[in-house]
């Protein structure tokens, strides 16, 4: 928690869990301040993925995609950083004369998605995006010997986002997704443990939770003031305020506190209560269309135990398992937002970004190790690393979270 690309892949490829990473999403709070975000990178977690721990012991391994690898750190054998990598500088890659290899023409890092279901040209440049990504890696599969071999296609992710409800287009990808899988599975011998993994899963996007506004409505976030802050922030009144948000698959609320933030009025001793108040306040929310809806929220003690590391939210919000996406937006007019379906119908003459499928907490794993055979909800993705570190023979590391299944 939360099911999305950062932290999710760095759980995985760690064995710990975002509190031990100090990892809550793509903009963690750079300070106590209102406006800094601070984008994530290889260089933001302290804790060895598997190939940096795999290559100190002495084993060669083939890296490619992986989110949150960039900048690329030292690893003994090849590495090519994943999204979100903001260019084709020198710690692109590892060593960095690989990156003259893969030039633009030859490897994209990621495909332009934002409103893409209404571009003819998104659908080419997803298959050659996932053509490229697996050209690369049976190049540097079949270069030289390797132990360890790691590779994150984000084709499935991008289609999911902006054509859930097109089934023609996403059967032909995943036709296309299956053909390259398969001319990778050639290369490996008959010993070699396979596995095949999502960092989250995906489901129909019913609607959206504008939490900002409902904080409004609460009289916890107050509009008009004239203090610290940029864009919409910039349009608080911290004197009144006592908890903002952001937005995004989870609601993140922050809560103003007195002597944390700079203009903080909530007493420390009092933050505890004021969770418990908003936690008991969002829980008997109704929608007013489906009787299913329901909205739970979580202290970072509850998640991730005593001490995260950073600075997490004070509480995370989750709707309806996932399936409404959380509006961060100040000025809202209504709590609810529309559905997919009725923002469909409503761009029929529009480009805009209809949205596309929200991400669920199931996810997928499929193995050709026939050691054990993990029952449905037995594995939780932390327990990857592990997993993967005991088939070299080797213990977890101490502060790993997950098992070996």
């Amino acid at each position: 928690m939360p099911p999305i690309t950062v932290p999710a892949w760095a759980s995985m490829v760690t064995g710990c869990t975002p509190g031990q990473l100090g990892l809550y999403g793509f903009r963690g709070r750079a300070d106590y301040g209102y406006s800094a975000r601070l984008q994530p990178s290889s260089l933001s977690f302290n804790q060895p993925t598997l190939w940096e721990h795999l290559s100190q012991r002495g084993f060669r391994c083939v890296v490619v995609g992986v989110p949150l690898s960039w900048p690329a750190k030292p690893v003994r054998g090849a590495l090519v950083a994943g999204f979100p990598c903001p260019n084709r500088d020198r710690y692109f890659t590892y060593p960095p004369e690989l990156a003259q290899e893969l030039p633009e023409s030859r490897y994209t890092i990621d495909v332009e998605h934002r409103g893409a279901d209404r571009d003819p040209e998104f659908f080419p440049r997803l298959v050659e995006m996932t053509c490229q990504r697996f050209t690369c890696a049976r190049e540097l599969l079949t270069r030289d010997r390797w132990d360890f071999f790691m590779m994150v296609e984000m084709g499935p992710d991008r289609l999911h986002h902006v054509a859930w409800d097109h089934g023609d287009v996403v059967g032909d990808y995943y036709a296309e997704l299956d053909r390259h899988l398969g001319s990778l599975l050639d290369l490996l011998g008959p010993g070699d443990l396979v596995m095949v993994v999502s960092d989250h899963g995906a489901q129909d996007n019913l609607g959206t939770f504008s939490l900002n506004r409902w904080l409004r409505e609460q009289g916890l976030l107050v509009l008009g003031g004239q203090a610290e802050g940029r864009g919409a922030i910039g349009e608080i009144d911290w004197s009144a305020t006592r908890a903002w948000a952001d937005g995004g698959y989870v609601g993140r609320i922050y809560f103003n506190i007195k002597g944390r933030e700079p203009h903080g009025i909530v007493p420390p001793a009092q933050a505890p209560q004021l969770a418990g108040q908003i936690k008991a306040a969002l829980a008997a929310v109704q929608h007013p269309k489906n009787a299913d809806f329901t909205i739970s929220a979580h202290t970072p003690q509850e998640l991730y135990g005593d001490e995260p590391r950073g600075i997490p939210p004070d509480l995370t919000v989750v709707v309806s398992d996932l399936a409404y996406r959380v509006s961060g937006e100040m000025n809202a007019t209504e709590v609810f937002g529309p559905t997919l379906q009725s923002t469909l119908q409503s761009a029929k003459n529009s480009a805009k970004n209809l949205g596309g499928a929200n991400h669920a907490m199931m996810g997928t794993i499929v193995t050709n190790w026939t050691t054990t055979r993990p029952s449905a909800n037995s594995v939780d993705i932390l327990d990857i690393a592990p997993t993967v570190l005991a088939a070299f023979g080797l213990p977890s590391l101490p502060g790993q979270s997950g098992r070996v299944f």
